[in-house]
């Protein structure tokens, strides 16, 4: 008896620990503020491990660079060398008799050698300048594929966002369906109970709703996967339930859609960094050429020595000028390569070019079949509406079906389903324009030198203005982040 009452003392416990935490965490998170898209992007693009991998490029590139510009600066050597010798034999001496005489002899040696070797590059008719213009385009093609990255994580963020609430509508419509099937099974209940109606009313407005029930988890189901979807995108383990900004109804409007694809060859990163690289064979093709050229270098040594026979100094001072004669043709396969290599990347930068053209005008026609879908959803919600009122009407008169009553709901909410599907559609739809023309602030893109932002005839006119993508509420991601997102 004792020992069951202390199970039962413990389990009361527990559970009112349990109880206390849950309500702690459930007010913790209903006082979250809002979680704007913008703050949520820049979350990414501080936390997101592919971001971060592509910013560690760009630093290898940018060490590679400085690498191959230190070929310009004179190199300093030192050596120094110590030597000890012994050297042992006999030695013939002739006495005064003619005889030969063999007598040990045995050397004794030492030297100490410090060498200073200084060597630079005078002139090799632009090989290594070409070398170095080659690395400095290989870099901002690969900063160009840090923004290509960049602007991915922000489409990945943008798309996430938008399931969410998506997820969070289309739950919000399965609770009002089953709150709407549960009322009219009361309602059967008391008809049925008054004499007025059958058994088989009961039992299909049973079956419906229990429907609506099922389709109501599934709803909340959804909305934890789009949830994990989003953390995910944001690089984030874990991130509060915090509520998100609705913005489906606000759709934003190109001014000049004309205008969009020609912005898009000109700022889209994919084609920026085909370009540089472009330009980065044409400087590797020129280095290859200078091989056939003389190279000039200086060069330059000091060195003392100081040993058995004395110390000494010596210097000396040379130039030297290498000529290539005959390498078995290895420098022309080379420029052949080179040559094959600036064909390859100019035909890959006109292959992008068309890519971009092509993905732009598909995302402008998305985005108007989005805005007709919209309109023609929102009719068949009134139509849907108004057809259910009439079979409520028609039943609670007496004069219409229980399966005309389910149908018009099925319809009713199919077709609420259809014009919030058709919203998210449409901001899909326009984030990716504005992934494929690249209609993104430039702050998301940090550089030495701030680049301009996209015109006012081919940017998004927004209802209100974003928020600044700054992190208002780093406690509520758990102490993730280090520094607040922005220029990385």
């Amino acid at each position: 008896m004792r020992r069951t009452t202390t199970w039962m003392v413990l389990g009361l416990v527990t559970m009112g620990l349990g109880f206390m935490t849950w309500v702690s965490r459930s007010r913790a998170e209903e006082s979250l503020a809002p979680l704007p898209l913008s703050e949520a992007v820049g979350i990414a693009l501080v936390n997101n491990p592919t971001v971060g991998s592509a910013r560690a490029s760009t630093r290898v590139a940018q060490i590679r660079l400085r690498q191959t510009a230190a070929t310009w600066l004179p190199t300093l050597n030192y050596s120094f060398t110590e030597q000890r010798n012994f050297t042992r034999g006999t030695t013939k001496v002739t006495q005064e008799d003619a005889s030969v005489l063999r007598v040990p002899q045995r050397d004794y040696g030492t030297l100490e050698r410090s060498n200073f070797g200084l060597a630079q590059l005078i002139y090799d008719f632009q090989r290594t300048t070409n070398q170095i213009r080659a690395a400095r385009h290989e870099f901002k093609a690969t900063r160009f594929s840090e923004d290509v990255r960049r602007a991915q994580t922000i489409l990945d963020v943008h798309l996430a966002y938008v399931s969410v609430l998506l997820a969070q509508r289309l739950l919000r419509i399965a609770r009002e369906t089953t709150a709407h099937r549960q009322e009219l099974l009361e309602h059967v209940i008391k008809l049925f109970k008054g004499g007025l109606r059958a058994k088989f009313d009961v039992s299909r407005a049973q079956v419906d709703y229990k429907s609506a029930r099922l389709a109501e988890v599934s709803a909340e189901a959804a909305i934890a996967k789009s949830r994990f979807e989003l953390n995910a995108a944001l690089g984030v383990p874990y991130l509060p339930d915090r509520p998100l900004v609705d913005i489906l109804d606000t759709p934003p409007r190109f001014k000049n859609p004309e205008l969009v694809v020609q912005h898009a060859l000109a700022r889209r990163p994919e084609t920026q960094a085909a370009t540089a690289r472009v330009r980065a064979a044409k400087a590797t093709l020129r280095s290859a050429k200078a091989t056939y050229l003389p190279r000039v270098t200086g060069t330059g040594t000091y060195a003392h020595t100081d040993g058995t026979a004395g110390p000494g100094d010596e210097w000396l001072v040379a130039m030297e000028a290498s000529v290539p004669l005959f390498d078995l043709g290895q420098t022309r396969l080379q420029v052949q390569m080179e040559q094959a290599h600036l064909k390859q990347n100019q035909e890959d930068l006109r292959a992008q070019q068309n890519s971009v053209v092509l993905e732009v005008r598909q995302r402008l026609v998305d985005v108007e079949e989005g805005r007709a879908r919209i309109e023609e959803a929102r009719g068949l919600v009134e139509q849907a509406q108004e057809n259910l009122d009439l079979a409520r009407q028609r039943y609670e008169a007496g004069l219409g079906r229980i399966i005309d009553v389910t149908d018009a709901q099925l319809n009713w909410t199919n077709s609420r389903q259809a014009l919030d599907r058709a919203k998210a559609d449409l901001h899909s739809a326009i984030a990716r324009v504005e992934r494929a023309a690249h209609l993104y602030p430039p702050e998301y893109f940090p550089r030495k030198k701030k680049e301009p932002a996209a015109p006012a005839a081919v940017g998004p006119e927004l209802d209100h203005q974003p928020d600044p993508p700054t992190l208002r509420t780093v406690r509520a991601l758990g102490g993730t982040l280090s520094r607040p997102p922005g220029p990385v």
